[in-house]
């Protein structure tokens, strides 16, 4: 009975825990002991001094911290604090633009409940559902949105709060293992986008929907996120120098036709993506003939599509230099996507690849960024004829 009245204790503080923790400091008041609402000693995002720096892609980086276990994308760099509290060790970590975006933890202690996946998901329900109750008897904030979600398997809850103050609160919680996580975007009043809210929900959701908690292996960095890998490459033969994050292999893929042999090269490295610049020879002009120009770029495109089952969600004509070619981004039937641009200097037909497999792909946020993929396919340049 005593060891069975202990783990009883435990569930019920772990219980506790939860209500306390998920009232998430700086958001929202807090419940008093009398049953009426604390004022939080912040309630209201500051004036940011910044324009509205979300606007601009580039401004968007993936954060990550080895110790806090999650990877999350932020429109700047995040200030880091401590989020202790009542004896539970915790982290925070926050940037203030025109809304304020952060995200904090708490490390729950462990329990006979954290063996019970039903159970911890029976309590984590309950206590946020008596949170949110208690929080809307004692404040005025009006509830816009609420919704269960998961994340990996993980139970979580998203909200849309209006405040008191005009405010807008937007926010993701998630229990992982022993650890909580919240996700918060609070924009003020004085800061909302006068387009009904679009713009706000844009980034807020941008924000919230990029965060992923990962296996500790996944945190090793990437080498594409050292700048001292990326290093010029340059081909006397292929007639061409590119940026890798790296060395690439160097592959001999000529072949003999009845009008000759065709020279054709493949240089691959595979870091986080796949990175390809490739040559072939043709006997004809291709430059110069815009049709069998075409009709070569169709069929690389339809024996992708065949061979991989793949969709082409992007197509575009573009130049290098003057010299006509391609752009296109394709789907695979397993979910990776390969973003390829190809152009025409006389004979020779350039491709330059990045493919990406789907756990290391934008919008999933994993290692791989879209300004990698941009910053190998920009770097490619020509060599000036002798």
């Amino acid at each position: 009975m005593a060891i069975a009245s202990h783990k009883s204790a435990m569930t019920i503080r772990s219980f506790l825990l939860l209500l306390l923790l998920l009232c998430p400091t700086g958001v929202f008041p807090c419940l008093g002991n009398d049953g009426q609402a604390q004022k939080s000693s912040v309630t209201e995002v500051q004036s940011p001094t910044l324009a509205a720096v979300e606007s601009d892609p580039k401004s968007w980086k993936e954060f990550f911290t080895e110790s806090g276990r999650f990877r999350i994308m932020f429109p700047g760099d995040p200030v880091e604090a401590d989020n202790s509290s009542g004896g539970l060790s915790g982290r925070k970590f926050t940037l203030t633009t025109t809304a304020s975006y952060s995200i904090g933890y708490f490390d729950l202690p462990t329990s006979e409940f954290d063996k019970n996946i039903e159970l911890r998901k029976l309590l984590f329900d309950k206590g946020r559902n008596g949170l949110r109750d208690g929080i809307q008897r004692t404040t005025k904030i009006t509830l816009l949105e609420e919704a269960d979600t998961s994340i990996n398997g993980y139970p979580g809850r998203k909200t849309k709060i209006a405040m008191e103050n005009g405010g807008v609160v937007r926010q993701h919680v998630y229990l992982v293992g022993q650890r909580l996580y919240t996700i918060t975007v609070i924009t003020p009043k004085e800061l909302l986008a006068t387009d009904a809210g679009k713009s706000d929900d844009m980034r807020a959701t941008k924000f919230l929907d990029s965060f992923r908690p990962a296996v500790p292996d996944s945190f090793k960095p990437a080498v594409e996120e050292k700048l001292d890998a990326w290093r010029v490459y340059s081909s006397t033969q292929g007639g061409f120098a590119i940026t890798f994050p790296g060395t690439p292999s160097d592959e001999d893929n000529s072949y003999d036709t009845p009008l000759g042999r065709c020279d054709s090269r493949d240089y691959v490295l595979v870091a986080t993506a796949e990175y390809r610049v490739s040559y072939t020879d043709f006997v004809v002009d291709l430059e110069k003939d815009s049709t069998e120009r075409n009709n070569v770029l169709d069929s690389i495109r339809d024996r992708i599509i065949e061979n991989f089952k793949a969709k082409v969600s992007n197509q575009n004509a573009i130049s290098l230099d003057g010299h006509p070619g391609r752009m296109m981004t394709l789907t695979a039937a397993d979910g990776s996507i390969t973003r390829a641009r190809s152009y025409t200097v006389g004979k020779r037909l350039y491709q330059i690849m990045v493919t990406t497999s789907r756990p290391f792909q934008p919008p999933d946020r994993g290692r791989f960024e879209e300004s990698w993929a941009t910053k190998f396919f920009d770097s490619f340049k020509l060599a000036k004829p002798e």
